[in-house]
């Protein structure tokens, strides 16, 4: 069996009298692409600055790949792109880019770092005088330069356009298919949706649900079914462990069940009954209301 590469044990951060981190634990093996989500405050922030050993814990352990967070190993195999452009000023990017990259034993090339940015039209360009969201594609450049084995990446499209977001998620996707760890926070859940293995949720500082959407969805928010039929409701939702909520308007019937192939089973019999079926399963943004919701608290994902 694969070793994890990340090991996370009781992991505790205090500021103060407020508790940021509790009592979190996880391990993460080579190749995962994960999605870290929580409402604003939640402490995602705070969990990548101390994976990558610039915030330190006040309890609990932290190992990346056999050592502590941070050390000179760590460093070499680590990637990172945080909220904070750490863009230097008074050099252009292929002098940030060159200088960069001499931190690293076997760095990718600069041409290949602005490609991936799209920014080979920007190579001369001072980095002050770069847009915010060229400034974000800047960082990303940064983030690959010692070709690393685990990516982090916290909010890393936020002041990027429709266009350079797209871009960017077709060049995290061929990260993922070379086989990089790839661990990620957006408020953009959609696009998590579209790329993360698995998916960690914290709420309040504590993780609450870890494990792949498919298993979010049938846990906290299910499939809703819609469908035209003279089938009475009563006979529709016979089952009512399935059932997590049921709407009629005439002979249009929407269900929102917790297995949708449990439920056609079941009603097979019926099926020609049913007129215009639709099916669709539960966005992550509907199972992430449900999940922190559960604690009468409205979800802030904006």
């Amino acid at each position: 069996m694969m070793q994890p590469i990340i090991e996370v044990g009781q992991l505790k951060k205090h500021f103060g009298n407020v508790d940021v981190i509790n009592e979190v634990n996880f391990t993460i093996k080579a190749g995962e692409t994960i999605g870290l989500i929580g409402e604003n405050g939640a402490g995602k922030t705070t969990l990548i600055k101390m994976l990558l050993g610039l915030e330190q814990p006040t309890s609990g352990t932290i190992s990346v790949f056999g050592e502590k967070a941070g050390s000179r190993l760590a460093r070499q195999k680590v990637g990172a792109m945080l909220q904070e452009n750490t863009v230097l000023q008074s050099v252009n990017v292929t002098e940030l880019l060159q200088l960069v990259t001499s931190f690293y034993a076997k760095p990718l090339p600069v041409s290949e770092l602005l490609e991936r940015a799209q920014l080979t039209h920007k190579r001369t360009a001072m980095t002050d005088t770069l847009s915010g969201g060229q400034q974000r594609r800047l960082s990303f450049a940064m983030a690959l330069a010692g070709n690393p084995d685990v990516l982090f990446l916290d909010e890393p499209t936020v002041g990027m356009d429709v266009a350079a977001r797209a871009v960017f998620w077709q060049q995290i996707e061929a990260l993922r298919k070379k086989g990089k760890t790839i661990f990620i926070t957006s408020h953009y859940l959609t696009e998590l949706e579209a790329i993360a293995q698995r998916l960690i949720f914290l709420d309040g500082g504590h993780l609450v649900f870890d494990g792949n959407l498919s298993t979010l969805r049938t846990q906290y928010q299910g499939t809703k079914i819609s469908l035209q039929t003279h089938v009475s409701v009563a006979a529709l939702t016979e089952d009512k462990a399935n059932i997590l909520s049921v709407n009629q308007q005439e002979n249009q019937v929407t269900l929102t069940v917790r297995d949708s192939d449990q439920w056609l089973l079941a009603h097979q019999g019926e099926l020609a009954e049913f007129h215009q079926i639709k099916i669709q399963p539960m966005s992550l943004e509907a199972a992430f209301n449900e999940l922190i919701g559960q604690g009468d608290r409205h979800a802030n994902i904006n």
